[in-house]
C-alpha cells in the first residue's frame, strides 16, 4: 500500500522533473543568457593588466573567495600589489586561448600569453560560471604557482 503513493507521485512529478533545463549543481542552466562570455572577460582582464589600471573595474567578476582573498590582502598589506600574473613587468600585449570547453562547461581556462620587452610567458585565468555570469576565480602562474595561494601566503607573512 505504500508504494501506491509514492508511485503516483512519481508518475506526476517525473514529467516535471524532465522537462527542467539542466541546472549545472548550482551554477544554473547551461543555455541560460549570461551578462558576460568568457572570452570577453579575459579580454577585459588582459586590457586591465596592458594598461596597468586598477583591477577594481572587474571586482564585480570576482568569485566570492577570490573577493575575500583580495579583501583581506588589502587591509594586511595596505600598499603590496596584487601579483595578477606570473611576471612582475607590465605586459604590452596579450593573446587569449581557450583551453577547455566553453560554455557547456562550469568552469573555462583561458590560456593568456603576455609580450614584454622580448619576453614572452602564459598565465591562465581559471573562470566559474554562476547562473547569470561568469567569474574570475583564480589566476594559474606560468611555471607553476596561483594567484589564490600567493594571496593566503602573503597574509601569513
Amino acid at each position: 500500500m505504500r508504494i501506491l503513493p509514492v508511485l503516483a507521485f512519481s508518475l506526476i512529478a517525473l514529467p516535471a522533473v524532465a522537462a527542467m533545463p539542466p541546472l549545472g549543481n548550482g551554477y544554473g542552466a547551461i543555455d541560460a543568457p549570461r551578462d558576460i562570455d568568457p572570452l570577453t572577460l579575459a579580454q577585459r582582464f588582459c586590457d586591465a593588466r596592458i594598461a596597468e589600471s586598477d583591477m577594481g573595474a572587474l571586482a564585480r567578476y570576482f568569485a566570492p573567495k577570490l573577493t575575500r582573498l583580495l579583501e583581506q590582502h588589502a587591509s594586511a598589506h595596505l600598499t603590496a600589489p596584487v601579483p595578477w600574473q606570473s611576471h612582475e613587468q607590465r605586459p604590452t600585449g596579450c593573446s587569449l586561448e581557450v583551453v577547455n570547453g566553453f560554455d557547456d562547461t562550469i568552469g573555462v581556462l583561458v590560456k593568456l600569453t603576455y609580450t614584454a620587452n622580448g619576453t614572452t610567458w602564459s598565465d591562465t585565468l581559471n573562470l566559474e560560471r554562476t547562473p547569470d555570469s561568469w567569474l574570475i576565480n583564480n589566476v594559474f602562474y606560468d611555471g607553476g604557482g596561483n594567484l589564490r595561494f600567493r594571496l593566503v601566503d602573503s597574509l601569513g607573512s
